[in-house]
């Protein structure tokens, strides 16, 4: 009766096995990937489990236990060419993708180009409008030497005929020689340097008397 029992135990132990190789073996052919599965026996050479890891395991190394690759199924040439197909495909998406991030890069960098021209050109026109409504004038100058000889002094009364205040006016005066060469640069600023729509200032300029200085010329400088 027990020698009964123990082949029945050692029978339905075997039929376990072989349903979970027929299901493993099932799922490769339905999944068709490359797989292996291996067996695990005993001492005595008995199958006592099967995996597709490869691996023995401490507790049954232990027992003496070995693995042996039971059956191997390589990819179908269907699959492999899936695989193929599907990496082509990926790298196209990331090329389209880098390629629409660039093109992305280079709207922006033109779109902020124009937008700094705009406001250049906007800049631009605002200085040019201020400069149309700002005009400053010598009214009435004058200019002498000094009795010592050694001093020629320029002095000259400014007004400003524009429609905004100026941050500064600027009085200069070219001295040069008769071939229209320079010979010295004179400046000096208005007094009051900022000068209202309307408003008048005065400037004074002391230049050495060179004997080589046969003219002059006077610029007035100003910035709203």
């Amino acid at each position: 009766m027990k020698c009964s029992i123990k082949n029945y135990k050692e029978s339905l132990k075997f039929y376990i096995i072989i349903i979970i190789l027929i299901l493993f073996l099932s799922l490769i052919y339905i999944n068709p990937v490359y797989a292996k599965i291996y067996v695990i026996k005993d001492t005595e050479g008995n199958i006592v489990c099967i995996n597709n890891s490869g691996t023995l395991g401490t507790e049954y190394a232990e027992l003496g236990y070995t693995i042996e690759l039971l059956f191997e199924r390589a990819r179908s040439p269907e699959y492999e060419e899936n695989i193929e197909k599907e990496r082509i495909e990926k790298e196209k998406r990331e090329e389209e993708l880098a390629k629409k991030q660039e093109e992305g890069k280079a709207l922006k960098k033109i779109e902020e180009q124009i937008k700094k021209t705009e406001e250049q050109i906007k800049e631009l026109e605002r200085i040019e409008k201020l400069r149309k409504a700002t005009e400053v004038k010598i009214i009435d100058s004058t200019d002498y030497i000094s009795e010592s000889g050694n001093y020629h002094y320029f002095e000259g009364v400014l007004k400003n005929n524009g429609k905004v205040t100026t941050k500064w006016v600027k009085v200069k005066i070219f001295l040069k020689n008769k071939y229209d060469n320079l010979v010295s640069l004179e400046t000096s600023y208005s007094d009051p340097i900022h000068l209202s729509p309307n408003q008048e200032g005065t400037y004074s300029i002391i230049a050495y008397n060179n004997p080589d200085v046969a003219k002059y010329e006077i610029q007035v400088l100003w910035e709203y």
